[in-house]
C-alpha cells in the first residue's frame, strides 16, 4: 500500500563546491520524481540548511531507495516520518495573455 511519508534533511554547515556541483542533477531528479508522481513536496530553508520532502512511496525501504539515488543525498543527513495526512493548499496562477 502507498503511503506519504516526510523526508527531513540537514545540510552539512558548508556547502562545499563538490555538494554545489551535484545541485543541478538533483534538481534534474526531482523534477523527474514530481513528473512520475512519487515527490509531492521538496522544500529548502531560506539559510540552505534544512531539505523537507514529501513522497510517495510502498514503505521506508523504497522511499530510501529513492533518496539513495538523489546525487546530493551522501552529503544530508536524513530521518524518514510516515504520514497520516499531508494537506497543502496550491497556488493557481492566472493565465498569460499573449496581447
Amino acid at each position: 500500500m502507498v503511503s506519504e511519508y516526510m523526508v527531513t534533511c540537514e545540510l552539512p554547515e558548508i556547502l562545499t563546491e563538490e555538494l554545489m556541483s551535484l545541485v543541478p542533477a538533483q534538481r534534474q531528479m526531482v523534477n523527474k520524481l514530481f513528473k512520475k508522481g512519487v515527490l509531492t513536496g521538496y522544500t529548502l530553508s531560506l539559510d540552505r540548511s534544512k531539505l523537507w520532502i514529501t513522497m510517495l512511496g510502498d514503505n521506508e525501504d523504497k522511499v530510501m531507495d529513492v533518496l539513495a539515488k538523489m546525487p546530493v543525498m551522501p552529503f544530508l543527513t536524513v530521518e524518514i516520518y510516515p504520514l497520516a495526512f499531508h494537506n497543502a493548499a496550491r497556488v493557481v496562477l492566472p493565465a498569460l495573455s499573449l496581447n
